[in-house]
């Protein structure tokens, strides 16, 4: 984890993993563990930096998302990477996220605290 948050009282905490991509990107990388690591505590804050005179951007995405879309998201990618003579065209341990629709762009509230 990257950071550990509280609410004021420290009556509720959660985790919360960040990473981040340039150039107004909507989309970052991440590994294939992300797929099976979610809990109702955990959170990905996903940061775009912009040019150094701009404000990034914040996407909140709790993890069980980030776990079911990246899941499907390589399953569809595995598919249409098959090579022509129909044999699979190998595994890769990276996967992508992407919010490219902001659906979760500065939802802070995610967190609940």
């Amino acid at each position: 984890m990257d950071i550990l948050a509280t609410n004021l009282d420290a009556s509720r905490s959660i985790t919360i993993q960040c990473k981040t991509t340039q150039k107004s990107r909507k989309a970052w990388l991440l590994n294939e563990k992300c797929e099976d690591f979610y809990s109702p505590k955990h959170f990905y804050v996903f940061v775009t930096l912009g040019s150094v005179d701009e404000r990034p951007s914040y996407h909140i995405v709790p993890s069980r998302i980030v776990a079911e879309r990246v899941k499907t998201g390589h399953r569809n990618w595995k598919r249409k990477r098959k090579r022509e003579d129909g044999e699979d065209a190998g595994e890769t341990s990276v996967r992508l996220f992407s919010d490219a629709g902001d659906e979760f762009l500065e939802r802070w509230d995610l967190l609940g605290l």
